[in-house]
């Protein structure tokens, strides 16, 4: 793959310009001896960021594809977002293993979100929307990876964030929640610590486990 950078730098970052086309970072990273979490990877991203002191403006447009990163294999995004004013606006679809989806969309959303949630809240032009859909058993790998304390796991989620700002009509603004869950199986971790002698050890022992859940769970804050 190829990479073209241009950057200014003043007292900080003043100027960047990227474009890449299928540019595989990890491999560069191996030539060069660099450590990176990042196994594989091939990037074609337009990208420009301009500091205009108090307020920033840039973008990112394109895709990744054939990403692995821990026990992601072969995921891939597609990212097209805007800087304008502090504020970032676009989407962002990444789908990280067979029938595991995310999709965000953002609208206004400030840089400062992290740490003054509460200001993005006040503001009648923020929106914010997180939705997806996971297949349990197509990321088995994740659960060990991650720490957790799960032997088995299959079925399906899907969820569906909003946080909104406030509105007409609206004095307070307003964040909704739905999960919904379909032969959702969940069995946790046996104890391999205790020595299993005799049948009332056994059951002692025996893991937690929830088996053919389906529901639906909807919150509004």
């Amino acid at each position: 793959g190829t990479a073209e950078a241009s950057l200014t730098v003043g007292r900080e970052l003043e100027q960047l310009e990227v474009t890449t086309a299928s540019f595989d970072g990890a491999r560069l990273a191996r030539l060069l001896g660099v450590h990176s979490p990042i196994r594989t990877g091939r990037a074609t991203l337009v990208a420009r960021y301009a500091n205009h002191g108090a307020a920033a403006e840039g973008f990112v447009r394109g895709r990744v594809v054939q990403f692995g990163l821990g026990p992601i294999k072969n995921a891939s995004a597609l990212v097209n977002l805007t800087l304008a004013q502090n504020k970032i606006d676009g989407t962002l679809a990444a789908n990280f293993a067979p029938g595991s989806v995310i999709n965000v969309s953002a609208r206004a959303v400030p840089l400062s979100v992290v740490e003054r949630p509460d200001l993005a809240l006040a503001s009648s032009e923020f929106s914010l929307s997180v939705q997806g859909a996971m297949d349990l058993e197509q990321i088995q790998t994740w659960n060990s990876a991650l720490g957790l304390p799960l032997d088995h796991a299959s079925g399906k989620v899907q969820f569906d964030i909003t946080a909104s700002g406030r509105s007409v009509g609206r004095e307070y603004p307003e964040i909704l929640a739905r999960v919904e869950t379909h032969s959702l199986d969940l069995v946790g971790r046996r104890d391999e610590q205790a020595p299993i002698k005799n049948t009332a050890v056994a059951l002692g022992t025996q893991p937690w486990s929830f088996r053919g859940i389906d529901g639906k769970f909807d919150v509004a804050i």
